[in-house]
């Protein structure tokens, strides 16, 4: 075990976002650079370590899948070998081990094998060659499959040297930047022959990447060490939020389809809906006879003997509502299996918040301000319903506030040189980079680092009903998009065998030409006929993975419904970063998002780690809600960069992107044009989301 003086005392999040092994800093106490070298933490006991762990070999797995990755670095893969870690202390050492002579006319480089040598040799900082100080340089070399290096010359006494053009043999060199902050600029020259040679060095780590040079650049450079890390709400008080059966997956569909008002531990998927209507007329008896309604209780009864035995168990009405997903939940393949539990995981996460976190509603909240005079509750009144329009005009269902929203940070690797799989080796932790209070990592656990924080959050919800309006809407558009999004809703698995789903106004005519040919005899019905719960099943089953890596790729029709979906749900949650945090005088970095697209909902949440203000989350939902929609409908769609943003996507760092700490999918899949619609020169033609006004009257002849 290291001795207690090796560490220094770090807070949490510094540890989780600035200070993780083979990372450097600016030591704040004029020590230098730093490289950290090992984490002591406390085992996060609290959360579920499997879970975890699947999520973790979830991302490694998509990260290896990408056409052209260049793979991922000492992950493994199985749940049980992962260690959480919650950090409390770091361990460092100096790095680089480059110094130069601070006097001008001198200055000579010194090369250090490590902070040991460096103390032996030089422990003064003096340079030998004309007695000055010497200092740290703050330039590495960085590769591609994690590998970090000093900066060296040829033929010095660096380890990293290798052979070059000069043929004297002095190991006196010196660091010249010929005026320039440009590191391709500089050279190195022989302080004795006077030859000069380029910065370039071969990565020393022995790698099968193609390309062996380093790259380049100051030590906290954003692409010398960039951490990728993931968030989970963590609101099971056991700590356990992952699916343990397919019979489990099953209840959280059927929870989520409203086809059970049981908490999901209490759903039985083969009772039938006749025996749960049998067991709600049993107990309205009993409390009819409790208040001494025996007559009415009579009734009740009679009606309870009446009652057909017969009906669809809970597990089939699932099935009729979402059938490919209960077959995938069901199915002995793996990737099936995994890509239904999956989708049905991101539900089971979203029911499982709004029912065991207290959720308060919007309207509640504002009335829930001043006092009892009535007088000012009728203007909180008037107040809450101008709220309530304001958000049904933005198709907005449902808005709540969580006073205490749990969420857990994991960084469980970095990469070097980008974020990327094509660009970079994602790289694991290791175990002697870690250490318990209690002792030392197993050498066959692999460490990641997690935080759990309680901040205050928003839940913003959109209408299924205009999602599928709208999606409907974009479809009649004559255009490639278009074109594969109308093919995907009518190919679309349909709950209870429902007709092809169009615009309730929509003439015989209109939907004869909508419908392709492989599709004309089939029956169209408008969707206003279709229930909240089916157009939730509708949704959710035609939904395809969203990749964790990369933007969502338009090769095929099937995946169409959720580009849509996903563009409109990330894009909407930038738009309240963007706009709540000048509403409640907040940093943008002090706002961060949580994405649950099946469910059509978005979290914005107070970041602690930056510029927490309490009540900041509560401030927005009592007072700031109608400002807050009226300025994204007014300025939401503007941008510096127009005409050319608008032609190249609507999303730009001007309008639509955040800090990597806000954004769950680094300012990927996002676009103005999804919610605003698309302009004249744009390179894509959407309605917008805003653009659709309430559901449509009437119904066509279908």
């Amino acid at each position: 075990m290291a001795n207690e003086d090796d560490y220094m005392g770090r807070g949490k999040a510094q540890v989780l976002f600035n200070h993780l092994p083979n990372s450097t800093f600016d030591y704040d106490r004029g020590f230098g650079i730093h490289q950290v070298a090992e984490i002591r933490g406390e085992k996060a006991t609290e959360l579920d370590q499997k879970y975890l762990g699947e999520q973790i070999i979830r991302r490694v797995r998509q990260w290896n899948k990408e056409d052209g990755s260049l793979g991922t670095q000492g992950y493994p893969d199985f749940a049980d070998n992962y260690t959480f870690l919650t950090p409390t202390q770091v361990k460092t050492d100096f790095f680089p081990l480059l110094f130069t002579c601070e006097n001008n006319e001198c200055g000579r480089a010194y090369f250090y094998q490590s902070s040991n040598q460096l103390a032996y040799r030089n422990s003064d900082l003096e340079c030998d060659e004309c007695g000055g100080d010497i200092s740290q340089e703050q330039f590495v070399g960085f590769h591609e499959c994690g590998q970090l290096e000093s900066l060296a010359p040829s033929q010095s006494d660096s380890p990293y040297a290798k052979p070059g053009n000069c043929t004297c043999g002095s190991q006196r060199w010196k660091l010249n930047t010929r005026g320039s902050q440009r590191l391709q600029n500089f050279r190195w020259v022989c302080m004795n022959c006077g030859a000069a040679e380029e910065l370039s060095q071969a990565c020393g780590a022995n790698c099968d990447i193609d390309s062996q040079y380093l790259s380049f650049n100051v030590h906290r450079g954003s692409n010398v060490y960039q951490p990728h890390y993931f968030n989970l709400v963590s609101v099971s008080s056991t700590g356990d939020n992952r699916l343990s059966s397919t019979g489990e997956a099953v209840a959280v569909l059927a929870k989520y389809l409203g086809l059970s008002n049981e908490s999901i531990s209490r759903i039985d998927i083969e009772e039938t809906k006749a025996s749960t209507e049998r067991q709600e007329l049993k107990d309205m008896i009993e409390n009819l006879r409790d208040r001494g309604l025996d007559e009415a209780a009579e009734d009740v009864k009679e009606d309870l003997e009446n009652l057909d035995e017969s009906g669809a168990s809970i597990r089939e009405q699932v099935s009729e509502f979402v059938p490919e997903l209960i077959s995938g939940v069901e199915s002995e393949n793996a990737a099936e299996y995994e890509f239904a539990m999956d989708a049905v995981q991101e539900l089971y996460e979203q029911l499982a918040i709004t029912s065991e976190l207290q959720i308060q509603n919007a309207t509640d909240v504002i009335l829930d301000r001043g006092d009892a005079d009535l007088r000012a509750r009728e203007s909180l009144r008037d107040e809450a319903d101008e709220v309530e329009q304001a958000l049904e005009a933005r198709n907005i269902s449902d808005v709540g506030l969580i006073e205490d929203f749990p969420i857990t940070s994991v960084v469980f690797g970095y990469s070097r040189g980008g974020r990327e799989p094509t660009e970079s080796v994602l790289v694991s932790f290791n175990a002697d980079e870690a250490e318990l209070e209690s002792g030392q990592v197993e050498s066959s656990q692999t460490p990641a680092f997690v935080d759990t924080v309680r901040t205050e959050a928003v839940r913003f919800e959109l209408s299924p009903e205009r999602v599928m309006q709208w999606l409907l809407a974009n479809s009649e558009k004559d255009t490639e998009l278009g074109n594969m999004l109308r093919e995907q809703i009518q190919e679309s698995s349909r709950p209870n065998d429902r007709g092809i789903p169009v615009q309730p106004e929509w003439t015989s005519e209109e939907i004869a030409e909508w419908l392709t040919a492989e599709h004309s005899e089939e029956i169209a019905e408008g969707y206003d006929v279709w229930s909240e719960e089916e157009i939730r099943g509708w949704l959710v089953e035609n939904m395809t993975p969203i990749p964790e890596y990369d933007t969502i790729s338009l090769d095929e029709s099937a995946v169409v419904i959720s580009y849509f979906i996903y563009h409109l749900v990330h894009s909407f949650s930038h738009q309240v970063l963007k706009f709540g945090t000048s509403i409640i005088g907040m940093e943008r970095t002090s706002l961060s998002e949580y994405l649950l697209p099946r469910s059509l909902s978005f979290i914005t949440y107070t970041n602690q780690r930056t510029d927490f203000s309490l009540g900041g989350m509560h401030a927005l939902v009592e007072s700031g809600l109608d400002d807050l929609m009226e300025q994204i409908s007014q300025d939401g769609d503007n941008c510096v960069y127009d005409p050319v943003c608008s032609r190249d996507g609507s999303t730009c760092f001007n309008c639509m992107f955040t800090s990597e700490v806000s954004c769950s999918h680094l300012n990927r899949n996002l676009g103005r044009d999804f919610i605003f619609g698309s302009r004249r020169i744009a390179d894509r033609d959407l309605i917008g989301f805003f653009e659709v006004v309430g559901a449509a009257s009437g119904s066509g002849d279908t």
